[in-house]
């Protein structure tokens, strides 16, 4: 008897990314287009520039969710992609759930909102912009994995 255990994907963790130095020059669609450009100025980035106007839809099945930890199966390519992202977790379920279609400005937007009613207002614009700045990365990793569709 032959078993074969299908291979999951990590998601990247963007914070271990960050403190290590180790984020890619540029993160792009699953056609190869540029979305964002981690290491440059966040407002030059094209998911930044287009947020209001480009478009969000859910692209995947849930297959396990435990804890922090989520499964999913990408409906397009019926990759399994392991999720240890809770920002990346609202935004899904944001665009699966409540919102498909929602601009990109909407689902940075809800996951801020979300944030602030569990954790209290930023403490100062550097921490709210610092993070800002890992949502659209995280959002970027969305896309690029298959996860989100991106319809500009």
């Amino acid at each position: 008897m032959i078993v074969m255990v299908e291979q999951i994907i990590e998601f990247p963790d963007v914070m271990k990314q960050h403190e290590t130095y180790t984020l890619p020059d540029v993160i792009t669609d699953p056609d190869g287009k540029p979305i964002m450009y981690p290491k440059e100025e966040i407002g030059k980035n094209p998911i930044v520039v287009n947020r209001k106007n480009w478009r969000l839809f859910a692209n995947f099945d849930l297959v396990r969710s435990k804890g922090k930890e989520i499964v999913v199966r990408i409906k397009t390519t019926g990759q399994l992609v392991r999720i240890r992202d809770m920002d990346a977790a609202t935004v899904m379920y944001y665009v699966e759930r409540i919102k498909p279609g929602a601009t990109v400005h909407e689902a940075i937007t809800y996951d801020i909102q979300k944030t602030i009613e569990e954790t209290g207002d930023f403490e100062e614009d550097g921490e709210f912009m610092f993070y800002m700045w890992q949502l659209f990365v995280v959002l970027s990793y969305l896309i690029q994995y298959g996860v989100l569709i991106l319809v500009k």
